[in-house]
């Protein structure tokens, strides 16, 4: 996995996002184990965005 400290402010963001909405979630009863498989992916996903829009410059 890429270092956060590389990935762009954007990103970030998202990230921060994301671990909000998986927060609230626990709080409604949403089921963990899913909620955490789609954080790790949302990161993983990020990291590759941000590989791809820098290998185009």
């Amino acid at each position: 996995m890429k270092k956060i400290e590389k990935l762009p402010f954007d990103s970030i963001d998202r990230i921060i996002r994301k671990t909000e909405e998986i927060t609230k979630g626990f709080k409604n009863n949403v089921n963990f184990d899913l909620a955490i498989e789609n954080f790790v992916f949302f990161i993983y996903r990020e990291g590759i965005n941000v590989e791809g829009s820098r290998s185009k410059l």
